[in-house]
């Protein structure tokens, strides 16, 4: 008798045990148990999108990319994906690939735009016109390339995640970005302690005829120091290794 209650206990311990376990695991892995209905999205550049990767609506996760191949006008891509049955498309629903960390990940983000609220079937096509490919970071970090040389690589990552957060839509705006990159830039000026005075002094006609916009200018005086020419031919080398 007491050897089958032992047993009872036992198996009521180790189904409890499983439930919790799958519970957890489910939820770690972000596994919906409803039915999922499949869309496809007509982009004209997929790079780096790939099969598993996201898809999200206000930044949570309904569903992944199930495939992704070259559409039959052979100049566009159709990337087929799956959400869960409780996230509604529409007509109006636009596609946006994004970036999902510095590394390049990718993923699908799904809103609400300009059209009819009429639901899309299972199995419809979100149109070229209503999505929109993922940013060019090349291009655009090749722009701040002169102020990344300069920064550390932790300023580095902070800025560039800033960056693709405001430019995607994600979180702040451009003038806390032009903050940002202004307190970086004054950051950079103080570390040498060095001051240029910039514009045409006094020149103007002459910098227009040669047609130069402006100069910087660094002033001498009897009470100069050696230490502090140093620094300026110092930090004009600088200036030269990272604008070159």
């Amino acid at each position: 008798m007491k050897t089958t209650s032992s047993l009872i206990k036992l198996i009521i311990f180790a189904v409890v045990t499983l439930v919790a376990f799958g519970t957890l695991a489910a939820t770690i892995a972000n596994i919906q148990l409803g039915g999922r209905s499949t869309y496809k999205a007509v982009f004209q550049d997929v790079t780096g999108v790939a099969p598993g990767q996201d898809v999200r609506i206000a930044g949570v996760r309904v569903g992944e990319i199930k495939n992704v191949a070259i559409n039959r006008d052979r100049t566009t891509a159709v990337v087929e994906f799956a959400i869960d049955k409780t996230s509604v498309l529409t007509q109006g629903t636009r596609a946006t690939i994004k970036y999902r960390n510095l590394v390049g990940e990718r993923y699908l983000s799904l809103a609400q735009g300009v059209g009819a609220a009429t639901p899309l079937r299972d199995g419809a096509t979100i149109p070229l016109a209503r999505t929109q490919s993922a940013l060019d970071l090349t291009v655009l970090f090749n722009g701040f390339k002169p102020l990344f040389a300069a920064l550390s690589p932790k300023d580095v990552n902070e800025l560039s995640a800033e960056i693709i957060s405001v430019l995607q839509g994600e979180g702040g705006n451009i003038n806390s970005l032009l903050a940002h990159t202004a307190s970086l830039t004054s950051t950079i000026a103080d570390r040498d302690q060095v001051c240029l005075r910039a514009g045409h002094h006094c020149a103007m006609p002459l910098m227009t005829r040669l047609g130069v916009a402006a100069t910087a200018r660094a002033s001498f005086y009897v009470y100069s120091q050696k230490d502090e020419v140093d620094r300026l031919v110092g930090s004009i080398k600088e200036a030269q290794r990272i604008f070159k």
